[in-house]
């Protein structure tokens, strides 16, 4: 009878074991989850630097992990636990096949990953400096515009792969309207380095990543602009210049009121002979600014040609033959010969046939036909003197 019970107990507590078994498993079964976005990093991009190098770009940033474990296991997992990282100690210039490295919690295991390798794209490091520039962000009322008083540092260093760096325009701060008042404030801004339509170049390094902003926010006024303008050229080109009556300035209200007109620096036309904008560049008062509509000023050159040409046509008994030998006597058989004369028209017009001669030499040749270079000589004023054909042909005999 005893047995019988102790046989029953072991039963019993068998039949506990596995029942406590089944509806653990059933409870808290084993299963998989997926999670998306993980973001992939690169790393060791010190050891890179130290080559000389940098990173362009890589193929992909983000991945799919599929991990298997407990459902209560997995239920604690977020997606910061998981952790992919390409080493790029062996990249070299060019594309880089590399593998992901991938890091997971002790209580799950990866099933499945939406990507082994990522393809990394590097090139020649470039160092260079960026000003920094201020955007402001907000609204203001008409008449009113934020204006930067000092940028401390006025530029940072930018370095990174050769193709990306050239692309960065400048670097940008943005200051909120909230961060502005009428009078002084300083701010500090994260700095972003940008290409020239305003876009974020990204795998960029700055050398800081912020900057202090000092602004305020000034009063504007229209004055009028005057832009003076040399030419000392005679070279045959017609140069207008065309550059803006006004001119927007901001600053506080007192030194506005004593400002009703911007005088710029002198502009020298003298050598342009293509049309094309110059800068102007405007003489500020103290504590005035130029406005953000009137950043951009230039004079405009309008250069157009008053060169001119006329044809004169010769015989070739108009051509003089110089140093014939005594015993020889010399024929031009090239029939006519086209001289052009090139230069302003008011000077060229001046001049008639008879203020061109024309000679061939004819030193040291014998008897035969030759071909003789042909010298062409002008009286009058012009910039240019061309013979057509340039050689004659001569026969001595």
């Amino acid at each position: 009878m005893v047995q019988s019970k102790k046989g029953n107990m072991i039963i019993s507590l068998i039949l506990a074991v596995i029942l406590w078994m089944y509806v653990v498993g059933e409870m808290n079964p084993v299963t998989t989850k997926s999670y998306r976005d993980i973001p992939v990093t690169l790393t060791n991009s010190q050891t890179l630097s130290d080559n000389g190098l940098a990173v362009v770009g890589a193929s992909d940033e983000t991945m799919t992990i599929t991990l298997s474990g407990k459902r209560n296991s997995l239920s604690k997992i977020k997606t910061a636990d998981i952790v992919a990282t390409v080493d790029l100690s062996d990249a070299t210039e060019g594309d880089n096949q590399l593998k992901i490295n991938l890091s997971v919690p002790d209580s799950a295991e990866v099933k499945n990953q939406s990507l082994t390798k990522i393809t990394v794209t590097v090139e020649k490091k470039q160092t260079v400096r960026r000003n920094i520039r201020v955007k402001y962000t907000g609204n203001y009322a008409k008449g009113e515009e934020p204006t930067t008083i000092k940028t401390d540092p006025e530029n940072v260093t930018v370095s990174g792969a050769r193709s990306l760096v050239n692309k960065v325009a400048y670097v940008k701060a943005t200051i909120s309207s909230d961060n502005v008042s009428t009078d002084e404030t300083s701010t500090s801004s994260n700095l972003v380095p940008v290409d020239k339509h305003g876009n974020e170049v990204k795998n960029i390094g700055l050398s800081q990543n912020t900057a202090k902003i000092t602004s305020a926010l000034y009063y504007t006024k229209t004055v009028s602009l005057k832009v003076p303008v040399t030419n000392s050229s005679s070279d045959g080109y017609k140069r207008t210049t065309t550059a803006p009556e006004k001119v927007k300035i901001k600053g506080p209200d007192r030194a506005l009121k004593k400002v009703d007109s911007i005088t710029a620096d002198t502009i020298d036309v003298t050598g342009i002979t293509k049309s094309t904008d110059v800068d102007i560049v405007p003489n500020l008062p103290d504590q005035i600014w130029l406005s953000d509509d009137s950043r951009d000023l230039v004079l405009n050159v309008k250069v157009t040609s008053e060169m001119h040409s006329r044809e004169f046509t010769f015989d070739g008994d108009s051509v003089d033959l110089n140093n014939v030998g005594s015993d020889l006597s010399g024929n031009v058989k090239t029939g006519t010969v086209t001289v052009t004369v090139t230069g302003i028209a008011s000077k060229i017009n001046k001049i008639s046939k008879s203020d061109i001669s024309l000679s061939a030499d004819c030193d040291g040749l014998g008897s035969g036909t030759h071909s003789v270079s042909l010298t062409v000589k002008c009286d009058g004023t012009y910039t240019g003197l061309a013979a057509d054909p340039s050689k004659i042909n001569v026969r001595l005999e």
